[in-house]
């Protein structure tokens, strides 16, 4: 059975073989899925207390939030990148 941080950290890596074979749509949809794998994490007591040390009058579920948020920003903002990279680069048709 997995853990809550196994899990977490599984799809956070499952993005990051998404988003390098600019695969920005299964990106997007996993960075998405982090708010839920994130949120059986958040309510661990071990995991409450080293957010705390670490983190001191943050809220773990917003820095969770805001960090999902970063990675689909990430996403888009590569996707747009690639999508006009390729619109500069591309031969014209004729």
């Amino acid at each position: 059975m997995l853990t809550s941080t196994e899990s977490f950290m599984i799809t956070l890596e499952k993005w990051l073989v998404a988003l390098r074979s600019d695969d920005f749509i299964a990106a997007r949809r996993t960075a998405e899925h982090l708010i839920k794998d994130g949120e059986l994490l958040v309510i661990h007591p071990e995991f409450v207390r080293c957010f705390e040390k670490h983190c001191p009058g943050f809220d773990p579920k917003e820095a969770l939030f805001h960090l999902c948020q970063f990675l689909m920003c990430a996403t888009d903002g590569r996707a747009r990148a690639l999508t006009q990279w390729l619109k500069d680069n591309s031969p014209e048709l004729a």
